[in-house]
């Protein structure tokens, strides 16, 4: 199986001089193979502006739209020994003499200091029909990491041109480690009788579905809907859900995230309770690993200011929050408190705290 995208009468985007910065593409002869694919049956862990046939007779395509057109490899592992990173294609579709790939570039990708970085291997101009395979020495970036090979494109000339790239090789073996998923932003506010929640992922890569969740008494959760990935590249994106139809009393939401490996991992615990006078409440406590979940409960509509103190009276973290009335939920994460107690004071029309013990 290959992997293809179609170019409808596109113009580059990306000229030669935008790679300028960079080497230049060299094949090489032969390359060591250790890890191969050949779409056969399904992208194997391929992502981007590709789409994947199944079978000779089921070929797929995508309009490629303007600008590059990216195919990120699936997570591989860079050995402490590793010296180059090698791999291979064949490219094929384009109609000799009118339609060239008029721009292209190769890196690596990989994950530092909390988010995604690129490393550029080498650009070019003017790839054509062949086999191609590239050797690089291994950016010192990658080593002892898990990291993806990204083939950047930009397609000149022609109409409704069908490229296709297949039997992807490389000289790197597949990482049992995938490259972390970054849920962030995790909130349950009340709209009059719904409660809206909303998350973003800031690394979305490689995920098969978000499932909302909901709990009365936070052990046993009931799906309330599944979601889709919009994005799937790597970069940050958000999402929303309305739960129309909420518990009274304690309503406690998670996101279920459901990798295309078959790995399951699950984001913070946000709680709404409707009903009642109001309350703060901060959980779990004592407080771990730097984030909690704070709860405030049936408050008016107003301006407030969340306050975190330390045992000697000093402000450590604040932040400002309108509310729109009702009750909200929502994770806060803070890394560096050290050891202790601390205050959670919200401040505005009412006054409210809470001491919390960081461990």
């Amino acid at each position: 199986m290959k992997s293809v995208f179609t170019s409808l009468a596109l113009t580059a985007a990306f000229v030669a001089s935008s790679f300028t910065s960079f080497s230049q593409c060299t094949p090489v002869g032969s390359i060591t193979t250790v890890s191969s694919f050949t779409f056969d049956n399904s992208a194997q862990g391929f992502t981007g502006d590709f789409v994947f046939k199944n079978g000779p007779d089921n070929l797929a395509s995508t309009p490629a739209g303007t600008g590059p057109r990216v195919l990120t490899s699936p997570t591989f592992f860079a050995p402490n020994n590793l010296t180059n990173v090698q791999f291979g294609f064949d490219l094929a579709g384009l109609a000799p003499g009118s339609e060239s790939i008029s721009a292209y570039s190769f890196s690596v990708r990989y994950f530092s200091g909390g988010t995604f970085q690129t490393a550029t291997l080498c650009s070019g101009t003017n790839l054509v029909n062949g086999t191609y395979k590239y050797s690089f020495a291994a950016p010192p970036q990658i080593i002892g990491k898990n990291f993806q090979i990204v083939l950047s494109f930009t397609l000149a000339g022609g109409a409704n041109t069908t490229i296709t790239i297949d039997n992807f090789i490389t000289n790197v073996g597949a990482s049992n480690v995938a490259l972390p998923i970054t849920l962030g932003g995790f909130s349950a506010v009340q709209n009059a009788n719904n409660v809206s929640l909303s998350w973003n992922n800031v690394t979305e890569a490689n995920i098969a579905s978000y499932s909302i969740e909901r709990s009365g008494d936070g052990s046993s959760f009931t799906k309330l809907a599944a979601l889709q990935p919009t994005r799937n590249d790597g970069s940050g994106t958000g999402y929303q859900f309305t739960d129309a139809s909420p518990l009274a009393g304690n309503n406690l939401y998670r996101v279920k995230v459901e990798e295309l490996s078959g790995k399951v991992s699950y984001s913070a615990i946000v709680r709404i309770n409707l009903g009642g006078n109001s309350s703060l409440q901060v959980y779990p406590n004592p407080v771990k690993g730097g984030q909690f979940g704070l709860q405030i409960s049936n408050l008016a509509k107003g301006d407030y200011t969340i306050r975190i103190y330390n045992e000697a009276g000093q402000v450590v973290n604040s932040k400002l929050l309108y509310h729109r009335g009702g009750s909200i939920s929502q994770t806060l994460s803070l890394p560096n408190l050290q050891h202790g107690l601390y205050t959670v004071e919200v401040s505005g029309a009412t006054k409210m705290q809470k001491q919390i013990v960081v461990e």
